[in-house]
């Protein structure tokens, strides 16, 4: 699989096919899964799927980010940074658990041409795999000319199987995790990305944006009821960030499912945004519900 696609960080998100999954018995649960997940330094999340004899990484998900130098043929427009997310696999596991790639895939998008450098490697020990994931990209002009050169650190993961199921939102399909006690019995983590719209209040201001985009998490004991079915509604106390002069307060809810190594989950949030010193209301945010399907 090759493909990837552009993330507009606390704008939009967008993404590509997600993890195909089928649903078993809610007491069928294998001992051994075949999704590793976990989360970078950047926040994001890294989602590795191996065959069920374990000797290939069928799919491997995850978003990155870089700071970007300008080229010669940067304009006073140019970025200065990038966010991605990458939906790519199809790389063999020798006896030893390990497996690394290294290739060069290239876009053109109108007059800008993309070249993007790759190298993943990763090594399998039990329920866990360790690697690192690097992407630089480089964007030139129809002339040749460079634009921007926008090099990611090398991103090490430590991937986890047991307990942590891995997969994408549905439309805009971002990574997804769900970590689960060791006993499976409850829901203690998820990590998503949500996007919304925002109703503007009386303090906004002109550079108020009406949408939004967040890299978002819950954490907590959600209990998993023998059926399989869970929900939470979390609500956080304000906190003001002393830079912007604004305060936020967040919410969420979660519905969900867990059948067997599939769990299906239907997420809620958002957050009201105050002027710190008045109080005054900026804006009232909130995503669309953001459906999402992990696989253990």
């Amino acid at each position: 699989m090759s493909k990837w696609v552009r993330r507009i960080t606390m704008l939009a998100a967008v993404g590509s096919a997600m993890f195909a999954a089928s649903v078993g018995s809610a007491t069928t649960v294998p001992k051994q899964g075949v999704v590793y997940v976990a989360e970078t330094a950047q926040f994001e999340v890294v989602t590795i799927e191996v065959t069920p004899a374990r000797n290939r990484v069928a799919k491997l998900a995850f978003g990155w980010q870089a700071d970007c130098t300008p080229g010669p043929a940067a304009t006073p427009t140019t970025s200065k940074t990038t966010a991605w997310v990458e939906y790519r696999g199809g790389y063999p596991i020798n006896k030893q658990g390990a497996w690394k790639t290294q290739f060069v895939a290239n876009k053109v998008e109108g007059a800008i041409q993309r070249r993007f450098t790759y190298s993943f490697a990763g090594r399998r020990v039990g329920d866990t795999m360790v690697g690192t994931l690097k992407a630089t990209l480089v964007e030139s002009d129809a002339a040749g000319q460079i634009i921007r050169t926008c090099p990611s650190p090398a991103l090490k993961y430590k991937a986890v199987e047991k307990a942590t199921f891995g997969g994408l939102t549905v439309g805009a399909r971002q990574p997804t995790l769900v970590r689960l006690n060791p006993a499976g019995t409850q829901v203690k983590r998820i990590r998503w990305d949500w996007e919304g719209t925002c109703t503007l209040g009386p303090a906004a201001k002109p550079e108020t944006l009406a949408t939004h985009f967040e890299a978002d998490f819950v954490e907590g004991a959600v209990i998993i009821k023998p059926n399989g079915n869970f929900g939470k509604s979390f609500a956080y106390k304000p906190f003001a960030n002393t830079q912007s002069g604004m305060t936020r307060q967040y919410r969420a809810k979660v519905v969900g499912r867990r059948v067997g190594a599939i769990i299906k989950a239907t997420m809620t949030a958002g957050f009201i945004e105050t002027d710190t010193a008045t109080g005054g209301v900026i804006r009232d945010c909130a995503s669309k519900p953001t459906k999402f399907v992990t696989k253990d």
